[in-house]
């Protein structure tokens, strides 16, 4: 029964903290929220454009970015100047600039 009463006691502790912190008229601090739900937002974002630069544009040797291998491919395309060949089986042969 002890352990009733005590919870009982917990949940008017709580409600009376809800009332203290809303006031009468709802949340008091409804510009704090906003200001948390931006702040959270933008380092969502930051993180995804992280992320994207990493695996579209790096220059990493290793790892470059997808964008990057293309346009080194077309890079080594161009250079081999063979305007007669419709495709250009050349690309990334021995000597290539790419990783």
């Amino acid at each position: 029964m002890d352990r009733l009463r005590d919870c009982s006691d917990f949940s008017r502790l709580v409600a009376v903290s809800l009332r203290e912190f809303q006031g009468p008229n709802g949340p008091r601090n409804k510009n704090g929220q906003i200001v948390v739900e931006y702040v959270l937002l933008l380092g969502v974002v930051v993180s995804l454009a992280f992320f994207a630069t990493k695996q579209l544009v790096s220059r990493s040797a290793d790892e470059p970015g997808m964008i990057t291998q293309k346009w080194c491919k077309i890079l080594e395309g161009i250079g081999q100047d063979q305007p007669e060949e419709k495709n250009n089986p050349g690309a990334g042969a021995a000597g290539s600039i790419c990783p």
